[in-house]
């Protein structure tokens, strides 16, 4: 919507121009409906003076005789100034006695018969130009008008209409004088409403437009320069002065307040430089943190492959373990059966006492088998010994135990080997009994000894197997800690994971959180550099 181009000072003057010319139009109207009024009561008036002294003059010409004359009477009385008719009509009674008289002395209207019936009045005719105010008066028998008895003279009665009076009067002078009347009072007027224009338009200007433009300008400088420190000088207490006062204070008021955002502002953009920069911490934490987090699922990752495996070998541990038992469980077999074919033997021994001698010679081969049996079961009892040591050592792993059973089977196969060379060598005793020619005691104290040496070997098998089942226990614990550590690995990754998923939202957070630092620290700035433009006389 365009704004109107007319000023206040314009718009006030056309608004006073107009009422002055609505107030000027109304005097001149009322003063002309007021002048016309009078003017027209005055020509009445002298209208039914003028009808009352012409009926007179005839009334006196009719009294003296005179009556042919009476002409003369209407002539003068049309040479009067404004008078264009003077007629007397004559009503019936008197066209009854005296005839019809003068052709302008009949009724030839309307108006004019309700006056010969009593009615008296006036009417405004207009003739041509001419405006014509006309008057009728009627003529009434009385037994005195005026000292003449008309009873009498028209042999009428009392009251009743003898005639009417009729004058008509030409109101163009009247009119004339009107208007120039009223063109005088407006002219009059117009002048008076134009000096007291002239006289409010310089007041209006001096005490009005000259403060308002200067107020105007005062706020337009306020406005390019932006400076809310000027202040609007004032100097009469009233509208106006008000006005310029509760300006300046709305200024004053205006400047408090920016004065408090431009402070603000600077505190705001201290806190968005310090929130950036805890924003540019946090987010080099958080990513730290990240990477960390990662380190950590990477290591319980291993952690949980490590458990995995060492559940796994602790598996196979636990199966060679059985393993290893069970060939401990069948040497020690073998060697019970070996004990008994050692008493067997011995027995043969005695019962075939024709072998000795032969008996004698394959003993030195049994002799050195038993001495192999001897040694290898010397040698199980130092392996069984560091099997012990080294399954205190191995502690979860395991890792050494695995070599000493393994040392453990190839031990229990040489034994069995060895048992194998005894029984070919008792078998070969067995087929050669008969020739043996050796001392039966002798054989018999060795079988003895090598019959205890048996025993000793089997009892050193049975310790090798209890320590196989404690070593089982051992794995089975060891087994049930790694499945808990596995279990626990496997929680743990879990929780590394949601935590590494905590991280990844807190890494996105912190961008997101430097992101809105660095948007609040824009928007600080150019709030501060808004501020900048206004002077605030700090």
């Amino acid at each position: 919507m365009q704004a109107n181009p007319l000023s206040l000072a314009s718009k006030i003057y056309w608004a006073l121009g107009l009422i002055a010319a609505l107030l000027l139009t109304a005097n001149i109207v009322v003063f002309y409906y007021d002048e016309r009024s009078l003017a027209e009561g005055l020509v009445k008036d002298n209208m039914q003076t003028l009808a009352s002294n012409y009926f007179d003059s005839v009334n006196a010409m009719m009294l003296t005789g005179s009556m042919a004359n009476r002409k003369i009477i209407q002539d003068k009385l049309l040479q009067e100034n404004d008078i264009v008719e003077a007629r007397i009509i004559r009503g019936d009674k008197t066209r009854e006695f005296y005839g019809d008289g003068f052709s302008d002395q009949r009724a030839i209207d309307e108006f004019e018969r309700k006056a010969l019936q009593g009615i008296a009045g006036f009417r405004m005719n207009e003739q041509g130009d001419q405006h014509v105010l006309e008057y009728i008066m009627p003529v009434k028998a009385m037994e005195n008008y005026r000292g003449t008895n008309c009873l009498g003279c028209h042999q009428a009665k009392q009251g009743e209409v003898l005639g009417a009076v009729k004058i008509s009067y030409d109101l163009g002078r009247v009119d004339g004088e009107i208007r120039r009347s009223v063109m005088l009072g407006a002219g009059a007027q117009l002048l008076l409403i134009i000096i007291c224009f002239a006289l409010l338009s310089l007041t209006f200007h001096r005490l009005v437009l000259r403060r308002l433009n200067r107020l105007k300008g005062t706020i337009r400088k306020v406005e390019e320069d932006m400076d809310l420190s000027r202040e609007i000088k004032v100097h009469h207490d009233d509208e106006l002065g008000a006005v310029s006062k509760a300006l300046n204070a709305m200024m004053s008021k205006f400047k408090d307040s920016f004065l408090a955002v431009s402070d603000a502002s600077d505190r705001l953009v201290d806190s968005a430089t310090s929130l950036d920069k805890i924003s540019s911490l946090t987010k080099e934490a958080v990513l730290s943190q990240k990477r960390g987090t990662d380190s950590v699922a990477s290591a319980i990752n291993e952690l949980d492959a490590s458990a995995h495996a060492v559940r796994s070998n602790t598996r196979d541990a636990a199966e060679k373990s059985e393993a290893a038992n069970n060939s401990a469980s069948e040497s020690l077999t073998l060697v019970t059966k070996t004990r008994q074919g050692i008493f067997l033997l011995r027995d043969t021994v005695e019962s075939n006492a024709g072998k000795i001698e032969e008996l004698g010679k394959k003993t030195q081969e049994v002799g050195g088998v038993l001495d192999v049996i001897t040694g290898i079961a010397e040698q199980t009892n130092l392996l069984a010994l560091n099997a012990a040591i080294e399954a205190a050592r191995a502690g979860p792993q395991g890792k050494g135990f695995a070599v000493v059973a393994d040392e453990v089977r190839q031990l229990a196969t040489r034994t069995r080997e060895s048992i194998d060379q005894i029984q070919d060598t008792i078998e070969a005793l067995q087929s050669d009994a008969k020739s043996a020619v050796k001392s039966m005691h002798d054989v018999r104290h060795q079988a003895n000894e090598k019959a205890s040496d048996v025993e000793a070997v089997a009892d050193l098998l049975d310790g090798i197997t209890e320590q196989i089942k404690v070593l089982d226990g051992l794995n089975i614990q060891i087994a049930s800690a790694t499945e808990q550590q596995n279990q626990a690995a496997d929680e743990i990754n879990q929780n590394v994971v949601s935590i590494a998923q905590v991280a990844e939202q807190s890494s996105e957070d912190a961008v997101r959180g430097k992101q809105i630092s660095e948007g609040l620290l824009e928007l600080a700035y150019n709030l501060n550099k808004l501020l900048q433009q206004f002077n605030l006389g700090k």
